[in-house]
Formats: structure tokens, C-alpha cells, sequence
């Protein structure tokens, strides 16, 4: 074999080992605003574990919930939710959430409220995330997000299903070491 070919052959090798022993830390930090969509786990989709998966799904140290969201809702109403996630150990976190229909189809629309959520629209579905801003804990063990829901007209829906991942990070800005949590709630409207 050539001289220049073992060397070029050995460095590459060297390169190649040198990659897999720098510490996670030390390699590029996960882009906290720029999520994949489709990561609610409703409907077939994949969930925020699909990235960040090395804790357990939906641990028994933390908890995912929705405040303001009725059992019934009335047609065209606005509703003004907030996403809740509580951990014991949790440095930041994020979220993706979306509301549909039993079909699959958008039902109502969404709007952001502060500089903390975004809205994305991906074939035909609005999805609810948080922003860089929106990853800080609002106080210690918890992170709360706020944005508005406006329900769909009676003839349209008589049940949404809001379908949420949520992630409680360890604060490394990498995808290691964090707990995911995943959850769907369903509601009815008014006229059933």
C-alpha cells in the first residue's frame, strides 16, 4: 500500500475516533427554536422523545397540564390556556402542542399571546411551541406558556383533541438527560 494512502487511511480513522470522544458538551447544542413539526404524538405523529430520549416517557417526577381548558366549549369562543409543566429537577423546558378534529383537521385556530410561544402552520395544522425566550423557567420547577384558542364553529366540531409533548430539560442545551412527557385531552362542544 502507498505510503500516502496508510497516512491519509490513518488520519481519517484518527478524525473518525477523535469525533465519538468529545464530550456531549463540547459538541453543538440543540436549536431550541427551530423544532421539527409534528411532534405533538397525536394522530400517528412522533412526540418530542423522538429526540430526547434518554429519560423515561412521561416520568412520575413531573406533570403536563392545561389551565382554563373547558370540558365543553362554545362555538367561536376565545380562550385564553396555559400550558403548565412541573419537574423537580427540571432547568428549562419546551413544548409543541396542537388541537385537531377526529378526522385530523385543524379544529379552531391559535394566536400567540407574549414573546415566550410561536405558532406554526404544517399541512394544514397550527401547532403551539415554545420560543428561545420560552425555554427559561416562570419560577423554580416549573415553566408556564400562554397563547389563545379560538374554538371551531358548533357545525364544524362536537369533540377536539388537543394532543401535547412537552420536554423538562437538564439545562445542557443538549438532547441527553432529559424527561418528556406526552399527553392528550379531549373536549366536547357545548351543542353535544
Amino acid at each position: 500500500m502507498n505510503k500516502y494512502v496508510q497516512i491519509f487511511s490513518a488520519t481519517i480513522i484518527f478524525i473518525v475516533i477523535l469525533i465519538h470522544l468529545i464530550p456531549d458538551q463540547a459538541k453543538p447544542a440543540v436549536e431550541l427554536e427551530q423544532l421539527l413539526p409534528a411532534l405533538t404524538g397525536g394522530f400517528g405523529e412522533e412526540n418530542c422523545y423522538s429526540c430526547h430520549f434518554d429519560g423515561p416517557l412521561n416520568s412520575p417526577r413531573g406533570k403536563v397540564s392545561i389551565k382554563n381548558l373547558p370540558d365543553r366549549f362554545e362555538s367561536e369562543r376565545e380562550y385564553e390556556l396555559s400550558l403548565h409543566i412541573e419537574h423537580d429537577t427540571m432547568l428549562n423546558a419546551g413544548f409543541q402542542l396542537a388541537a385537531r378534529l377526529s378526522n385530523g383537521e385543524q379544529a379552531g385556530s391559535f394566536a400567540a399571546t407574549d414573546e415566550h410561544t410561536t405558532v406554526n402552520t404544517y399541512e394544514g395544522i397550527q401547532y403551539v411551541q415554545h420560543t428561545y425566550a420560552g425555554t427559561s423557567l416562570a419560577s423554580d420547577n416549573e415553566n408556564i406558556w400562554q397563547f389563545i384558542w379560538i374554538a371551531p364553529f358548533a357545525d364544524q366540531a362536537d369533540t377536539v383533541y388537543f394532543h401535547i409533548s412537552a420536554v423538562a430539560g437538564n439545562g445542557d442545551k443538549t438532547r441527553h438527560g432529559d424527561d418528556v412527557f406526552e399527553r392528550t385531552l379531549v373536549i366536547i362542544s357545548n351543542n353535544k
